[in-house]
């Protein structure tokens, strides 16, 4: 998003403004989303979105390597 650039960059005005001007259109920005292949079958992934029929177990495993990395 344009205004993470400009706070990055230490432009917080310009990103406080362009924050500003986007909610009062009333714009949204699209969920985040990720996506993996395995085995040749490509598995999309939204922010916040428990339905892929494996979710449960994908979970599972993501909690074990975050526990091995901290």
């Amino acid at each position: 998003m344009l205004s993470n650039i400009y706070a990055e960059e230490a432009k917080y005005d310009r990103s406080m403004g362009l924050r500003k001007e986007i909610k009062e259109k009333g714009l949204k920005k699209s969920p985040g989303c990720s996506s993996i292949e395995v085995n040749g079958s490509v598995h999309g992934f939204l922010v916040e979105d428990n339905s892929h029929p494996c979710y449960n177990e994908i979970n599972y495993m993501l909690e074990k390597i975050e526990k091995l990395m901290n």
